[in-house]
Order: C-alpha cells, then sequence, then structure tokens
C-alpha cells in the first residue's frame, strides 16, 4: 500500500521535513505518463476532458480519505504539501504542452466546446451533447481549482492546533 495510517500522523509532531508522501509523488508520476500517452492519441480538448474529471475524482477521493485518516499538525502539512503538488500536476495536464493550436472554440470562462472524435467530415464541429447519458464532461480550469480549494479548506483545519479550533469556527 502506497498510502499508510502514519503517513499524515509523524510520531513527534514536529516539522522537520515537509516531503509530499510517496503515494502522492508516484500519483503525480503516474499520472504525467498517462496523460502524455493520451496526448499522442487524442484531440486536446478530449485530453482536457479526461484531466479535469480525474482531477475532480482525485479531488473527492482526497476529500474521503481525509476524514478517515488520523492526522496530526505536523501531518497536516505534509497533506497540504500533497495536495498542491496533486493541484499542481492537474493544472500543468489541464493545459497545452506546447503553444499549438487546439480543435474546439473557448469562451472567457475557461471552458471549452468540446469537439466529437466520431463526428463526420462534413461536421467537423459538431459538439458533444452538454449532458450526455452517464457522463459528467467537466472542462473547466475554474471547477477544477474551486474542489481543490475546498479540500485545502478541510486540509488547514488540521494545520490549526486544536486548542485554536474554536475560535477559528466562531469567526
Amino acid at each position: 500500500e502506497l498510502l499508510t495510517k502514519s503517513d499524515y500522523l509523524p510520531k513527534d509532531n514536529t516539522v522537520t521535513e515537509l516531503l509530499a508522501t510517496r503515494a502522492c509523488l508516484t500519483l503525480r508520476d503516474c499520472l504525467h505518463r498517462h496523460i502524455e500517452l493520451l496526448r499522442r492519441s487524442l484531440p486536446q480538448n478530449d485530453v482536457r476532458v479526461i484531466v479535469a474529471a480525474l482531477a475532480l475524482r482525485v479531488q473527492a477521493l482526497l476529500m474521503a480519505r481525509t476524514k478517515q485518516l488520523r492526522i496530526n499538525t505536523s501531518g497536516g502539512l505534509i497533506l497540504m504539501q500533497d495536495c498542491e503538488i496533486i493541484y499542481e500536476c492537474f493544472t500543468s495536464l489541464y493545459s497545452p504542452p506546447s503553444t499549438s493550436t487546439t480543435s474546439g472554440s473557448s469562451n472567457d470562462e475557461g471552458t471549452t466546446r468540446v469537439t466529437s472524435p466520431t463526428s463526420s467530415s462534413n461536421n467537423k464541429n459538431a459538439a458533444v451533447p452538454s449532458n450526455p447519458p452517464g457522463a459528467v464532461l467537466v472542462d473547466n480550469l475554474g471547477e477544477i481549482k474551486a474542489a481543490f480549494d475546498d479540500l485545502k479548506e478541510v486540509v488547514g483545519l488540521f494545520i490549526v492546533p486544536p486548542p485554536n479550533l474554536a475560535g477559528l469556527m466562531n469567526e
């Protein structure tokens, strides 16, 4: 198992080294390798949709896992480091690696209309339906940021020493 119950529960609860966990670094490396494979075979817009969907699922997994683990103050700092590394990984993967042009059109809000890879040659700009059955298509960097900001707020509670939590809750 890559992530152990003690990863966010250092014994001495002191800040000596704020290194990311092995699970976090392994996930980051795996994502980079697999997304690069997808970039070679799919249009950039499709890759962005996949990255966004993965980001939201990983965020939900991290949120659920955070609720299951025992985390002390130092562990909260390590967890915050892990969250930041994973967030940076997804934002770098979401953006194209170079300044090449992508299919589809974008608007000012950072959303992109995704073109269907199966569309006929006569209709190259046919958009994928906005809500295809059984699929959640998120293609917005802002949603990824908002999801990870929520996660970081929860993780931030572990960094606050327990005696100070009551004051934080009143604010």
